[in-house]
Order: C-alpha cells, then sequence, then structure tokens
C-alpha cells in the first residue's frame, strides 16, 4: 500500500512539473510571437518598397505632370509614405512616386499637397551600394532646392556624402526640377538618373542594372542636408538592362528598299551584259576554226 502511494505522488508531482514546464514554455512562446508581430508590423510600415521597372517613353524633367500627351503613363506609380524615423515610422507625409526606366536613365516624379510649404524645401534621391535607414550613411545625392518657392526659383545640384557630410560634385551629372502650384499646394519634383554610367567618377554611386538597388526620398525645408532632413523612406529599384534597338523610320524604309532594287537591277544588268560578250567570243572562235 505504502509503494502504491509514493507511486502515485511520484506521478502526480511529475504531472505538475511538466504542467509548470508546458506554462512556462508556452508563455516563452507567446512572448518570441509577439516580439516578432511587432517586429514584423515595424517593418511593415518602414521597410523599403520593392519596384520592379518597366521600361516606358521618356518624360521631359521640368516639374510639369502633363496630362494632355501622357508622359507619366508608363510608369511604375506608387503612393508611400515619408518619415521622421525609419525606426518608429508614424505621422507620414503621403507622396506620389512615378518611376520609370527609358534606354539608360531612370526618370522619378515625387508629388504631395502641403497646406503651407517652406520657401527654401528640397527633395533629393540618396543612392548606395548597400541600404541604410541612415541619409547619411548613403554616397550620392541628387536634390532639387526651391531657392524662392513662392517665385518658383530653384537649383538642381549633385552631392556625394563622404563621412556624414554632403560635399557639392565638381561635375554635376542627371537633371532635376520642381514646380508648385500655388492654388493646390501641390509640388512636383522630377528626377532623371544615369544607370551604368560611371561619369561622375568616385563622386557619382553607380547604379547597376540586373540588380535590387536602395534609393532614399528625402524631403527638408532648409539648405543645411547634413542636419536637417526632415522626412524620408527607402524605394529598392530592380534596374533593367537595356538592349539597343534602333527605331527606324518609315522614310529611312523605303530609301533602303528602293536602293537594294536600283542596286539589284544594276547587277542584273551587268550580269546580262558580261554573259552577252561571254557568248559573242565563243561565237568568234567558231567562226576563225
Amino acid at each position: 500500500m505504502e509503494k502504491i502511494s509514493n507511486l502515485l505522488g511520484s506521478v502526480y508531482w511529475k504531472v505538475k512539473r511538466s504542467r509548470k514546464l508546458n506554462i512556462i514554455s508556452f508563455a516563452i512562446l507567446s512572448l518570441i510571437s509577439l516580439s516578432f508581430l511587432i517586429n514584423c508590423l515595424s517593418l511593415a510600415q518602414s521597410a523599403e518598397i520593392e519596384i520592379f521597372l518597366d521600361f516606358g517613353k521618356e518624360p521631359t524633367v521640368d516639374g510639369y505632370i502633363d496630362r494632355t500627351v501622357d508622359e507619366w503613363d508608363d510608369a511604375n506609380k506608387h503612393k508611400i509614405f515619408l518619415y521622421q524615423n525609419l525606426s518608429a515610422p508614424e505621422n507620414g507625409l503621403e507622396i506620389d512616386l512615378w518611376i520609370v526606366q527609358h534606354e539608360f536613365f531612370l526618370y522619378i516624379a515625387v508629388s504631395f499637397e502641403l497646406v503651407e510649404h517652406q520657401s527654401n524645401e528640397f527633395v533629393g534621391i540618396l543612392t548606395a551600394e548597400s541600404e541604410s535607414l541612415d541619409p547619411l550613411d548613403y554616397e550620392d545625392a541628387k536634390i532639387v532646392q526651391f531657392l524662392n518657392i513662392t517665385e518658383g526659383n530653384f537649383e538642381y545640384r549633385d552631392y556625394f556624402i563622404n563621412e556624414s557630410k554632403f560635399f557639392a560634385d565638381s561635375e554635376v551629372h542627371g537633371a532635376g526640377a520642381s514646380h508648385l502650384e500655388m492654388d493646390s499646394g501641390r509640388v512636383v519634383y522630377e528626377f532623371q538618373l544615369a544607370i551604368e554610367s560611371s561619369d561622375g567618377g568616385d563622386e557619382d554611386t553607380r547604379i547597376e542594372a540586373g540588380i535590387y538597388s536602395p534609393f532614399m526620398i528625402i524631403f527638408g525645408e532648409s539648405q543645411n542636408y547634413d542636419e536637417e532632413i526632415v522626412l524620408m523612406n527607402v524605394v529598392s529599384l530592380f534596374v533593367q538592362f537595356y538592349a539597343y534597338n534602333p527605331i527606324i523610320s518609315i522614310e529611312e524604309i523605303i530609301f533602303i528598299t528602293l536602293a537594294s532594287v536600283i542596286f539589284s537591277l544594276i547587277g542584273s544588268f551587268y550580269g546580262y551584259y558580261i554573259f552577252q560578250i561571254i557568248k559573242l567570243k565563243e561565237k568568234i572562235k567558231k567562226i576563225r576554226s
């Protein structure tokens, strides 16, 4: 009887211990799952948007989106948010982001509305070989800077970033423009960036085709880029290889066709003429013999 009692007691304590272990394990797994879920939600707000680029017609970089000629119809169009802190994104500024690839160039348009625009606001595109949530970790910057937004005065600027400082390039590459619609408060910034180009040397980041590359969009309200970048976000763009395919006009096709026909007729005439000369020589030989 005593043995049975001891056995039952041992089983009871094992079951109780097993339950404790299960409860502890469940609690640990719940905490891990909750932490993972929170992390995923945070990343969903701040992490990059991946865009596989398509080829399209070339838009004009002038700060105007001309809908009468559908110049941006071929672009990838997205609505994203720019945040003050990408590690804890909240209360972002919604922007329209349009991107299209034409031959060896990227065309990027950024558009948004504000109740009040600052006189010296700017938008920039930062590039680098590796992604970061810190704009000062990037290597190259293309910026459209307003000098007086109400008068429409702006400059396109080309910088390289070294040790968290912006330095003007010795030569400006790319293009940019902007325009503010005073009635609606909507502003448009447009950029042109070269692909697979080494023209800028060490001062420019080479945008490679065939891979995803990080692009950071920044917004600010002064000309102090080292310290006063207000909003930002990262997109990852897959740039395609461009195979040169020359477009031949109808006039060129007609000219090539006519030239081929004429040269064929001339060749046939000379061939017939040589054939008749050979036959005549054979007849002369027969007569003499």
